[in-house]
Formats: structure tokens, C-alpha cells, sequence
């Protein structure tokens, strides 16, 4: 058996190896080989929407720039706004399709009975962050206005953040549209939860397009950011549920999550996601689940899970692979069932439709 891992950690290290064979072009923009899609077995048809790394090079060159000084700039005097626009995107992506689907506002029917949007699902009403990108785009309308999308803002932030955070410069493909629609149980669907096993996070991202080395690859955003006490409380109960934090960890956890009487506190929200560098992008968070540390119970179970284990490990031991593979894996999930030519539209304003929508059927809730 022991033989079998390792000859599957060496393939995987290949595939990944075949994947950061492609470093360059993560930090260049120049798009991935296509001997990595196909030794992933990843069905191609949706990886090739026709989007451009230069895709405002004409209509609005100043956009990158302007997205990054200003995402820079932000996370100087506030550092939640990184982990929390690289997490937007992800949270986009994943549910139907990099569209910016999850900025829209909730609406109300001409009957008043409310139409829950993707932002109002618990997982992303703890986002505080939706205004910045509202600042982002009153900046981008003021220098070249109808011409950049809201779902290109998400991803354009998205690596600004990592840089932000001292992690690599990434470039992304850009000419997404904007969605029309953003329905809550979308989000409630499809949107991996905090207490998953690798069997339930594998199906979410099986079902987005993405595959086993992209859940691990991508789960190091952890490496950023902080969570919630209410995301944890699973880990904290008596007795605790596997996997179990060690015991000095468990007990710093309850100090932080649990006022001195053991009630639990829902609302503490500074626990560090990973305990080694919470301020850099790097591969840290892989470091924290081999020590046992990994804040969520999906988090601890990708290196308690034989078949992610040995790319925990090696993505531990090689901060450079990780970064490549992130770098792919981000592209990929960049590229989820995006909008392009005619289709959806460039919203004036990111939380609402644009006025003139054919279909409009309902109110926006301002």
C-alpha cells in the first residue's frame, strides 16, 4: 500500500510539475500549455471562453493599474480587504459562473416578497468588503465608462490581493460579462461548507469543472484571512469531533471563541486561518495542517485524507510549486462558465442591473 502513495505522489508531482512547467506565463500572462490540460484530464470546452489577457488594452488600459494602486492602497491601512477579495472571487466563481453574481443586491418582487441574492447567504453576509468594490468601479466608470465588467473587477482584485499580501504578481485573463440574475440557494447549493470532508468538498469542485489538486491548490488562499468562532464551534464542543485540534491549540481556540462562564461567542471574528503568516501569501497554511492546526474541519481533513495528504506535503515543502499551481488553478477557476461577447452586460453599478435591462422584472432593493 505505502508503495502505491508514493508512486501516486510522484504522478501528481509530474502533473504539477507539467503545470509549473508553465511558471512563467502565471507571472507574464501568456496562456497555459496545453500538455497540462490534458495530462489533468480536465474537459476543455469550457476552459477556452474567448478571453485576453490585454483585453483593455485599447478600450481601458489604465484598468489593471488602477485596480491594483487601489487594492494596494487598501490593504496597507486595512488588511481584511485582501483575503477578503481573493475569497469574493472564489465565492463568485464557484456558484454559477464568474459573473459578478454575488454583488448584486437582493430584490423585491412587485408583490414586496423578498428575492434573497447570493450576497445575503450566511456565507457571504459576513462580507464587508462589497463597497470597496463599488469604489473600485466609480474609479473605473470615471476613466473609461460602460467598458470594464464587474465580474473582471472580482478577478482583476483578486490577484491584486495576493500581491498585496507579498505573494506573486498573477496575471488573469479578462473579458467577462456581467450576470443578470444571483439567487441565494444558488450560494446555499454550491458553495463547499466549513465542516466538508474531502468526499464533500471534491463534489463541490467536481461540480464547478475544477479537480483534486485545484481543491488543494486553491484552499491555500487560506493562507490569508481570518474566520469565524461560529465556522469552528464544531471543533470546540465536548467531546471535540475528528479531526481533533492538538491540545494547546484547542485551548487557545476556546480562550479566544468561549467567554469565561464556556458560553460560546458567535461573534468573535479575528481567528487567524493560518497560525504561521496570516499577513503573507505563502505556503504557511499547508505548514499549519501537518501540524495539526488547520482553523475549519475542511481544512484539517485535506492532510488527514490519504488522497490529499501528499500534495498538502508537498505543497509544504515547495512554497515555488505551490505558487505555480495556484497560479493555474486560479486561471481555471477564473474561466467557470464566464459571459462574453453579447451576452449579460457591463452593470453601471455593481450591486444592481442596469435600468435599461430587457427583462428587468423586479425592483432593486437599495
Amino acid at each position: 500500500m505505502r508503495s502505491f502513495w508514493q508512486a501516486w505522489l510522484v504522478a501528481v508531482l509530474f502533473l504539477i510539475v507539467l503545470a509549473g512547467s508553465d511558471a512563467q506565463s502565471q507571472f507574464i500572462g501568456s496562456p497555459a500549455p496545453s500538455s497540462t490540460i490534458s495530462a489533468l484530464n480536465i474537459d476543455t470546452t469550457y476552459l477556452s471562453p474567448p478571453l485576453q489577457f490585454d483585453f483593455y488594452a485599447t478600450s481601458c488600459p489604465e484598468a489593471p493599474a488602477i485596480v491594483s494602486t487601489m487594492v494596494m492602497n487598501a490593504t496597507s491601512y486595512d488588511f481584511t480587504v485582501a483575503p477578503q477579495l481573493l475569497r469574493m472571487f472564489f465565492h463568485d466563481c464557484i456558484v454559477q459562473g464568474c459573473d459578478a453574481s454575488l454583488l448584486l443586491n437582493s430584490t423585491l418582487l412587485y408583490t414586496n416578497s423578498p428575492l434573497y441574492a447570493e450576497k445575503d447567504f450566511q456565507k457571504n453576509d459576513r462580507f464587508d468588503k462589497f463597497s470597496f468594490v463599488d469604489l473600485i468601479k466609480q474609479e473605473l466608470e470615471s476613466v473609461c465608462p460602460g467598458v470594464v465588467s464587474c465580474a473582471d473587477i472580482l478577478a482583476m482584485a483578486a490577484v491584486s490581493a495576493i500581491a498585496a499580501t507579498q505573494g506573486p504578481e498573477y496575471q488573469i485573463e479578462l473579458g467577462r460579462r456581467d450576470g443578470l440574475s444571483s439567487y441565494q440557494d444558488n450560494a446555499q447549493t454550491h458553495l463547499p461548507g466549513f465542516y466538508l470532508n474531502v468526499s464533500g468538498l471534491l463534489d463541490s469542485f467536481n461540480n464547478a469543472g475544477l479537480d483534486i489538486v485545484d481543491l488543494v491548490a486553491l484552499s491555500g488562499a487560506h493562507t490569508i484571512g481570518q474566520g469565524h468562532c461560529d465556522s469552528i464551534q464544531d471543533r470546540l464542543q465536548s467531546p471535540p469531533i475528528y479531526p481533533i485540534y492538538p491540545s494547546y491549540f484547542l485551548n487557545q481556540m476556546k480562550t479566544v471563541c468561549q467567554t469565561p462562564d464556556g458560553t460560546f461567542d458567535n461573534n468573535v471574528v479575528a481567528i487567524d486561518m493560518d497560525v504561521n503568516s496570516t499577513f503573507i501569501f505563502d505556503n504557511g497554511y499547508y505548514k499549519g495542517l501537518i501540524a495539526g492546526v488547520g482553523l475549519f474541519t475542511s481544512d484539517q481533513f485535506l492532510y488527514t485524507d490519504p488522497r490529499t495528504m501528499p500534495l498538502v506535503k508537498l505543497f509544504a515543502q515547495n512554497q515555488e510549486l505551490f505558487f505555480q499551481q495556484f497560479g493555474v488553478s486560479l486561471r481555471k477557476m477564473g474561466k467557470i462558465n464566464v459571459l462574453t461577447g453579447t451576452q449579460g452586460q457591463i452593470r453601471q453599478n455593481c450591486w444592481v442591473r442596469n435600468s435599461n435591462t430587457a427583462d428587468v422584472d423586479f425592483l432593486p432593493r437599495i
